[in-house]
């Protein structure tokens, strides 16, 4: 159940990329003012409705029977481990502490730019998209069909430099094992799930994921892009290959997967609590 929940969303996390690790520290406020110029800041505060949604689907798809007041519960789990003010803070330690001064500058311009702020609203509103997960990257295949072979070459330049497929797979594979840690804090010694068995299980699927993420990620991209045109995005991609875009990036995506296993952990802590006389 939890990796199909968490599975809906990655491809809208997977949008920021994923780059390498910088030594030198920000201060929080310049952190706080490029999370919310580059649409991360809106982003993770979007997640606990998604969270919430994508919980209320897949327990109506589930065998378990759940009561009113448990399902209740169990929405109310995911809101709290999912809330903004726990994932912004946990993703703006990690931006502060990570992010290199030298780049503050670049980022700044670009996020300043009209190109940049028009990008930035493109992927905010994709993030919030309550829609299907499976209608949007229907409906995006369809704008990629349509598109020219200049505009599939730059997608699927964008899809590459921010290995937004490999890092839709980390997001999922790192918010499971999360869950199951959490639940290995609060359930007895014997009952336990055993996380190192279930990330090796998960890892072999790896190859399978990044490959259907691969496919996804690019129509969603196409379909999130679709009102730029080929020069902007085409610069878009310049400053993503460019070292400031590299770093914010990678280390954007370090502070997210963070929050998130940081939730996991909660909401797997609380998962006991929702069904009284059996775990889920």
């Amino acid at each position: 159940m939890i990796s199909k929940t968490v599975r809906a969303l990655a491809c809208s996390w997977a949008l920021l990329g994923l780059h390498g690790v910088a030594l030198s520290q920000v201060a929080k406020p310049v952190a706080e003012g490029l999370m919310r110029k580059s649409g991360l800041w809106e982003q993770l505060g979007a997640i606990a409705p998604q969270m919430e949604a994508a919980a209320g689907t897949a327990m109506s798809q589930s065998e378990a029977k759940m009561s009113p007041d448990e399902l209740k519960r169990l929405n109310q789990a995911f809101v709290t481990a999912y809330s903004p003010m726990h994932l912004r803070a946990t993703a703006l330690g990690v931006m502060a502490s990570q992010l290199t001064p030298a780049h503050v500058a670049a980022l700044e311009a670009w996020y300043s730019s009209p190109d940049g702020q028009a990008i930035t609203q493109l992927e905010e509103a994709s993030s919030i998209d309550a829609g299907d997960f499976q209608s949007r990257v229907q409906a995006g295949a369809k704008v990629l069909a349509s598109a020219t072979a200049d505009r599939q070459a730059l997608l699927n330049r964008v899809a590459k430099v921010t290995r937004a497929a490999q890092a839709s797979t980390d997001i999922i594979i790192n918010t499971a094992v999360g869950i199951q840690e959490g639940l290995a804090k609060v359930l007895p010694i014997g009952s336990r799930p055993a996380a190192k068995e279930f990330r090796a299980a998960l890892e072999q699927q790896r190859p399978q994921m990044v490959k259907s993420f691969e496919t996804a990620t690019v129509a969603l991209f196409a379909a999130t892009y679709e009102g730029i045109d080929d020069e902007a995005l085409g610069r878009y991609v310049r400053f993503l290959k460019s070292p400031a875009g590299l770093a914010y990036t990678e280390v954007s995506l370090r502070a997210m997967d963070r929050a998130f296993v940081e939730a996991a952990h909660d909401l797997g802590r609380s998962i006991p609590a929702v069904k009284s006389n059996a775990n889920l």
